[in-house]
This record gives C-alpha cells, structure tokens and sequence, in this order.
C-alpha cells in the first residue's frame, strides 16, 4: 500500500479477506505478475483523498483528508467496521465504505495503526485520545472486556493515558503510544518483552495503562 503526496493510493498484494478493498475476488492477486500500476488507484468514498494509511494481515485503512474521517476495509472486527444493525461488512470496494462511527463527541482522528487484529486511532490534540478495537487478547485495546472482540470504536473506550498521545502503534496483542510529553506507554500481552517496561505480564487488562513504569527509551539520539 502506497500513499502518494497527491492523496491518492494504490494497493497490491492480496486481496484475501478483501484486504485491498477491490471487491469479492479472494482469489485475486495484485504485483505477482504484473506491477501495480497496472491496476488504477483505490477510489476511495466520495472521491476522497488519503491523509495517512495503515495495514494488518487483513485489513487497511485510511485517514481521509480535510476531517473526513478514517476508512477500513477487509476483516471487519479488526478494523472496527460494524456488521450489527443492518451494516455491511461483506467484502465490498473501498469506493462503497462510509466512514467509521467513533464515540459522541470525539474529534478528528488522525491517525490509524494497524496490526494483524486490532486498530488503534489517535484523535487530534488538545485531547489526543487512543482508542482501540479488533481480537482480544486481555489488554490489547487498553481496558478489561468480557467480550472476544469489540467491533467498534462506539463499544470500545478509550485507553487511560495520562496526557495528550500524539502518535499510536499496534503489535499483536499490544499497542503503544508516544505522548506529549515524549514518554511512551504501552499495554496489553508483555509477555515477551513488547510493552518495554521491564515486566513481563499483561498491563490494561486489571489495571490502568498509565499504573506501571512508562517505557525508558533514553535520549542519546
């Protein structure tokens, strides 16, 4: 997936799950034996254009210019498109996506961080808020559920951060976020080291994100 200054982006790849947003075609393939110019850029809703893009194993979205909003497509859960309620989640084309729904009052996203099943989204300063959805495990989107999935960013909350973040990364199972203030906080599955704070459990599935050390990454560079 490639963004270009223009706004416009071209995918390629594969379109399993309907990952490149070109419709039902499971089978079609993007850059195997053709470039990927043979294929035209994504028309994206609206003839909008692209202010950022990101993508999982599945998935991508796509921040959309001037407030617009943030497009998804492909696996559903993952990028938070909601199926319930008459939505479509049916592999369609990007063309045919509205925008996702997020909580009352939320600014303007923007920012999407993408991993193989969860999306995080930054929301502009002052406020700066991350919110996540997609697979559980516990902690991978920065609060406790019950629930094996959130399908949306109006059923998910946002993570307990102690200031404004002004950019947010996804892992498997974890996310991470730079604040303000230039201190990173992570949270969800520590298991092998990927929350950076020394520990190895989960943070955000019993506890706030911001009640463990914030990740030391120096300043020598």
């Amino acid at each position: 997936m490639v963004l270009f200054r223009s706004g416009r982006v071209r995918i390629f790849g594969s379109n399993s799950g309907g990952a490149l947003g070109l419709g039902s075609d499971f089978d079609l393939i993007v850059g195997d034996n053709e470039p990927p110019t043979d294929v035209p850029p994504l028309n994206l809703v609206n003839g909008s254009l692209a202010e950022s893009i990101t993508c999982g194993n599945f998935h991508a979205c796509v921040v959309l210019r001037d407030g617009g909003g943030v497009v998804c497509w492909g696996e559903p859960i993952a990028s938070g498109r909601d199926c319930r309620n008459g939505g479509v989640c049916d592999p369609v084309l990007a063309s045919t996506i509205p925008p996702i729904e997020f909580p009352p009052g939320t600014g303007r996203i923007v920012q999407a961080a993408a991993s193989d099943e969860n999306t995080c989204f930054l929301e502009a300063l002052p406020l700066g808020r991350v919110i996540c959805v997609g697979y559980l495990p516990r902690g991978a989107l920065g609060w406790y559920q019950f629930a094996s999935s959130i399908r949306s960013p109006v059923d998910s909350r946002f993570v307990g951060l102690e200031e404004p973040a002004i950019e947010v990364s996804a892992g498997t199972g974890f996310g991470c976020a730079l604040l303000q203030s230039l201190t990173v906080r992570c949270w969800g599955v520590g298991t092998s080291g990927q929350l950076g704070n020394g520990l190895t459990t989960t943070i955000g599935d019993d506890e706030a994100v911001d009640s463990v050390p914030p990740v030391i990454v120096g300043n020598d560079f």
